[in-house]
């Protein structure tokens, strides 16, 4: 059988309140035992199948993060993912577009 490989609709942002990443990942029809999800200081991979379709990315952060204390939570399709960041979050270069 030929596995359809694509990557999901995926959703990040900063949450300056808490600093911490805030990802929300599409995974529908997926169940919870076919997500392989795995977190790195910079960055996370995602792979989850739903018969011949596979979902899989790898996708990095712009600040190092505590992978060991990630939380995760999936319910109905919808993967929520919360990585704190390492430090306080400094703030970046803010660049005019012209």
């Amino acid at each position: 059988m030929t596995k359809t490989r694509i990557r999901p609709n995926l959703c990040a942002a900063y949450d300056e309140e808490k600093d911490w990443y805030h990802i929300e990942i599409e995974l529908p029809g997926v169940k919870k035992s076919d997500i392989d999800l795995e977190v790195l200081s910079g960055g996370f991979m995602l792979k989850a199948q739903k018969g011949d379709i596979v979902y899989h990315g790898d996708y990095t952060f712009c600040c190092p993060v505590n992978a060991d204390k990630t939380e995760a939570k999936y319910d109905n399709g919808l993967l929520t993912v919360n990585v704190p960041l390492k430090e306080p979050y400094e703030g970046a270069t803010k660049v005019s577009i012209n």
